[in-house]
């Protein structure tokens, strides 16, 4: 037994949101879509706030584009505050290796 690497964390928690994806797609209690997304989405929040057994809470954290800050100044908009790199963080090429998951391209 080990500590998780953070490929294998990503893994888990891109497998938990599949689980997720399937749960509310076959909930039949539902059946307007945009509840069914919701529902999904909420599920996806519940787990990143670590309501599950199965995995932690997580931080979430703004990580804007170096050029951010001085981009909406220009635009005349407030910007997102700068977060220190996290050593753990999964962040980063999630939405293709979601898709990879759960198209079972991986």
């Amino acid at each position: 037994m080990a500590e998780l690497t953070l490929d294998e964390c990503k893994k888990q928690m891109l497998e938990r949101f599949k689980l997720i994806v399937k749960y509310w797609v076959n909930e039949s209690r539902v059946t307007n879509i945009e509840e069914k997304v919701r529902g999904a989405v909420f599920s996806i929040l519940a787990e990143l706030d670590g309501e599950s057994s199965d995995l932690p809470a997580f931080i979430v954290a703004p990580r804007p584009h170096p050029d951010a800050m001085q981009y909406r100044k220009n635009k005349g908009k407030d910007w997102w505050p700068e977060t220190p790199d996290v050593e753990t963080d999964l962040a980063g090429d999630l939405h293709h290796q979601f898709a990879e998951i759960y198209d079972g391209t991986e």
